[in-house]
């Protein structure tokens, strides 16, 4: 089996309720998925990461020639070949990986996870979220009761935890944060995601403003790149620290996950390298007994290759009470992940199935792939 055609397909889809995050605003979600076809009729799927319009030129003319003719059941070796270790756009070779897993497993009739050694478990619990700061509410206190409305329908549907989006203005964030601890009560987890908005004094002022709400993780208070202040905030809040999500490649997760700068290591499979990076750095989590929660808010095609890795990992700690693999599971409205697939993931009780089918076990719908196509 030999690879013909490598093909991008930007994707961008409006919504209904536009939203901000701590960084920026999004009136619309995007994406660009991956199309590996090979002489056997076989199709694989992937996602990219990074600025939709650098992504098509960059797989044409630096990344496809090198998967051309070539077979996908060597995936661990054209890992390589892409520029896994050495380096590169990481965001396009962890789209090109998942695709030659979701290719390799069509073609030996099993699914990814077997291909990377067997699934411990056949369901991933997961976490929601959502509660971001959507464009309609004009004032605090219908952020407040659009917040806690948003939070307590998560709990109804069996979510056992739920992420809450701050970073914007201290005190109001402060607030928001005990009014959901408030609504939720006692036995739901709660974290908190500043998406690198603050510097180290103003990290560490929120931390210690809500320490009494119980948080579950402080997520990335400040920007990847300040290891030494993340070290700061750790010592100084009594919060789980996380962060990872923006790194790519295997060097800056060493340097991060050594040097005890979170509790918590979050990379996420579509930009750090693809389930081969996503491996090695588990390993890395493993040896310095920090816990990896993976990072996912894309389309379908992400959230299956993540349910996939999860699935591989053991519980960690061998104790009688052991702590099962826990992923983000995005709720916030995204039609990328919805509609994109024949059959789309449901979670159930707070977990989300394994596909089981051969690959990444999912089938595009080409109707909703035509839909939200953006021509070139």
């Amino acid at each position: 089996m030999k690879i013909t055609e490598v093909i991008t397909h930007p994707l961008r889809a409006s919504i209904s309720n536009a939203f901000y995050y701590s960084q920026g605003f999004y009136p619309a979600r995007e994406a660009v998925l991956v199309e590996l076809r090979t002489d056997e009729g076989l199709t694989g799927w992937g996602q990219c990461s990074g600025a939709p319009a650098a992504i098509p030129p960059a797989v044409a003319g630096v990344y496809a020639p090198l998967l051309q003719g070539r077979d996908p059941r060597d995936w661990q070796v054209l890992w390589h070949t892409l520029g896994g270790l050495r380096g590169g756009h990481y965001g396009v070779i962890s789209g090109l990986e998942i695709a030659l897993l979701d290719l390799a497993g069509k073609a030996s009739g099993v699914p990814v996870s077997r291909l990377l050694g067997g699934a411990f478990r056949n369901r991933i619990k997961v976490y929601a979220t959502g509660l971001y700061r959507l464009q309609r509410w004009e004032s605090l206190d219908a952020w407040r009761e659009g917040l806690v409305e948003e939070a307590l329908g998560y709990k109804a549907e069996g979510f056992s935890a739920t992420k809450v989006k701050i970073g914007f203005v201290p005190r109001q964030d402060v607030a928001l944060v005990h009014a959901l601890r408030e609504a939720l009560g006692p036995e739901m987890g709660l974290a908190v995601d500043a998406n690198c908005a603050w510097d180290v004094a103003t990290a560490v002022w929120v931390g210690r403003g809500i320490e009494g709400a119980e948080i579950a993780w402080y997520e990335e208070p400040l920007p990847p790149t300040d290891l030494e202040g993340y070290r700061e905030v750790r010592r100084t809040v009594a919060i789980p620290v996380a962060g990872g999500e923006s790194l790519a490649g295997l060097h800056p997760f060493r340097e991060m996950i050594a040097t005890r700068a979170v509790d918590v290591v979050q990379p996420d499979i579509i930009i750090c390298g693809g389930f081969s990076a996503m491996a090695r750095i588990q390993t890395l989590a493993d040896a310095h007994h920090v816990r990896l929660v993976p990072h996912c808010w894309g389309t379908a095609v992400s959230l299956a290759a993540s349910l996939h890795f999860l699935a591989t990992i053991p519980d960690a700690s061998p104790s009688i009470t052991p702590t099962e693999p826990l992923l983000e599971y995005d709720r916030s409205e995204n039609p990328l992940r919805e509609d994109l697939l024949l059959t789309p993931l449901r979670q159930t009780g707070g977990y989300l199935p394994v596909p089981e089918a051969p690959g990444l076990g999912i089938e595009l719908d080409p109707q909703a792939l035509a839909r939200y196509r953006v021509e070139d």
